[in-house]
């Protein structure tokens, strides 16, 4: 079992939870290397603010539904690591995909940073309506000074091969990375019913 009764009961009582150190390492060297490949790529090609193909509507600092353009991040996101982790904490047989985002902060851009959100504020289900879960790959140790996550206005010191999973109702933030080095986080979304927004997914996660 990935989840034991402690952390679902901290899950559902706080509406976040630490997996430590579960991320097999074949997997987590393939998030690290396309999550930083992707991000350059936005960088080097000057693409924020010009039309995306899947995701959001326009290029970012974040790449959404990264797996179409990494294909091998499909190993990731598709994991059936994963599928355990969302039919646990969804509590339902049949999750579905939504969103698997790619959050690279690479040392250089004092800007990239989050002011307190929840996930679900963006789109159709602003209400929680639909329970999410976004399970947050630790790509890199994240510290205070990279620009960790704060949730219940604590800094979420944790170590790289870790997935912190944030209910979609949960307010989080986080700052900019000042350390020079890259710090990556690959954000996988589920939901217990399908999501209908114009190119993310909503199919079953079979």
């Amino acid at each position: 079992m990935l989840i034991n009764q402690a952390k679902l009961q901290h899950y559902n009582e706080h509406g976040w939870v630490i997996l430590e150190d579960i991320i097999p390492s074949d997997l987590l060297s393939i998030a690290k290397e396309k999550g930083q490949k992707l991000r350059r790529w936005i960088q080097e090609n000057n693409l924020q603010g010009t039309p995306a193909p899947y995701g959001a509507n326009e290029h970012w600092n974040g790449i959404g539904c990264a797996m179409m353009y990494e294909k091998e991040l499909e190993k990731c996101y598709l994991a059936p690591f994963m599928k355990e982790i969302a039919v646990t904490l969804l509590n339902t047989p049949t999750p579905y995909l939504f969103n698997d985002q790619i959050v690279y902060k690479m040392g250089d851009d004092p800007d990239f940073f989050f002011e307190p959100h929840y996930d679900n504020q963006y789109g159709p289900n602003i209400n929680n309506e639909i329970h999410t879960v976004n399970c947050s790959w630790i790509l890199d140790d994240h510290t205070i000074e990279n620009g960790c996550m704060w949730i219940d206005n604590q800094p979420i010191i944790v170590s790289e091969g870790s997935i912190v999973c944030i209910r979609g109702d949960t307010i989080h933030q986080s700052s900019a990375n000042l350390t020079g080095v890259p710090r990556g986080l690959y954000a996988c979304v589920y939901t217990e019913k399908p999501i209908e927004l114009d190119n993310f997914y909503g199919q079953l996660f079979t």
